[in-house]
């Protein structure tokens, strides 16, 4: 027989089970929830870890793109003018004085830059646009005993050379004479002289800004676009003095120092390859990854050396702008126009040269592999 104490204990603990059984739910539901919520934000952490490092490395990538194509013109206008030198010297035997002066004065002369065939004269005239020079040669001299003889410039005869050439390398580092930039390349001719080819060190600048398509005329349109106000391009000498103009320092050639750790890496980068910062690998004397720059930042940076001048070209910018897409910053200046099938988007945050059409204004924008 079932009393009434025995249906009240029973029912107590049916509800007593029901609580229990709800706050076991409970405690389940949320303890799922943390879990969850757990792995959700360590799977954002992962993902955002992962394309961190991707856009690392592809930025990376794309100023060794930029600094491998600069090089490359650097090193054209260095065999060039080497090659020049030892083709005048050829001539010092064959040609008399005056005949020789007249052939040195017309390469000073005819090999300049005109303005009115630059895509860009009027931001030229409105002071935007700067021009490190627009022509090629300052003199061409040809020496005695130490003494110029024969010149482009009748006012440099008879005057005593003073620059030490390394006829072994075959030119000097960029030098300041008299206020004007000198790059001099030499050789010896059969007669016992000496010739001089004294080209405009700021050369250099024109090659690695990209103005030097732009000097040539109607081939071509090159502008630098949605890029960060902090890339810059510039070659050191090694004593990391830059020798040429900067984009971030004003006034820089012969008085700025460089980022020390990509003039370091060409100094004393040792053999063979190493693992970067940025998680890749390249060659143990150049840079490509994180380090201090000249004015304190941070700097994502890439550098190739000159195995015979222990010169230094490094393209850089601050540590953050890797993460700028390129078209899309209108603070950066005129944007890129893409083409599909016609070239490849550089990097984040480097654009590569771009060819405008002079009708349209758009500019298409190419990779410098």
């Amino acid at each position: 027989m079932v009393t009434k104490s025995t249906i009240f204990l029973t029912s107590s603990e049916n509800k007593s089970g029901f609580v229990l059984f709800r706050s076991l739910k409970s405690k389940f539901l949320l303890s799922s929830l943390v879990m969850f919520a757990c792995f959700l934000t360590g799977l954002m952490i992962f993902a955002y870890h992962g394309v961190h490092w991707i856009l690392v490395r592809d930025s990376v990538g794309g100023l060794m793109n930029f600094t491998d194509a600069k090089q490359q013109g650097v090193i054209r206008f260095l065999d060039q003018n080497m090659k020049l030198s030892h083709q005048l010297a050829s001539l010092t035997g064959k040609l008399t004085e005056d005949d020789l002066s007249q052939y040195f004065q017309k390469i000073v002369q005819n090999d300049v830059f005109n303005i009115e065939e630059h895509p860009f004269k009027d931001e030229i005239r409105s002071g935007k646009r700067k021009i490190p020079t627009f022509q090629v040669y300052n003199a061409i001299d040809y020496v005695k005993n130490g003494i110029i003889t024969v010149s482009s410039d009748k006012s440099r005869i008879s005057k005593t050379i003073t620059i030490d050439v390394d006829m072994s390398l075959g030119y000097t580092d960029p030098y300041d004479e008299n206020g004007k930039s000198f790059l001099t390349f030499a050789a010896a001719s059969q007669e016992g002289g000496i010739v001089y080819v004294h080209a405009d060190a700021l050369m250099l600048t024109n090659i690695i800004n990209g103005e030097i398509g732009n000097l040539a005329g109607r081939m071509g349109a090159f502008y630098l676009a949605g890029v960060g106000k902090s890339l810059d391009y510039y070659i050191v000498n090694k004593n990391n003095l830059m020798i040429t103009e900067s984009r971030v320092f004003p006034n820089a050639f012969l008085k700025q120092s460089g980022s020390e750790f990509p003039w370091d890496r060409t100094l004393h980068g040792g053999d063979g390859v190493y693992l970067t910062n940025a998680k890749v690998t390249t060659g143990a004397h150049e840079a490509m990854g994180f380090y201090q720059g000249a004015d304190g930042k941070e700097k994502l940076g890439a550098s190739m050396p000159f195995y015979d001048s222990q010169w230094t070209i490094v393209v850089e910018q601050s540590d953050g702008d890797h993460h700028k897409d390129i078209g899309t910053d209108e603070s950066a200046g005129p944007q890129c126009h893409y083409r599909s099938g016609q070239g490849r988007r550089c990097g984040k945050g480097l654009c590569g040269s771009c060819q405008r059409d002079q009708g349209t204004g758009q500019a298409d924008c190419y990779s410098h592999e």
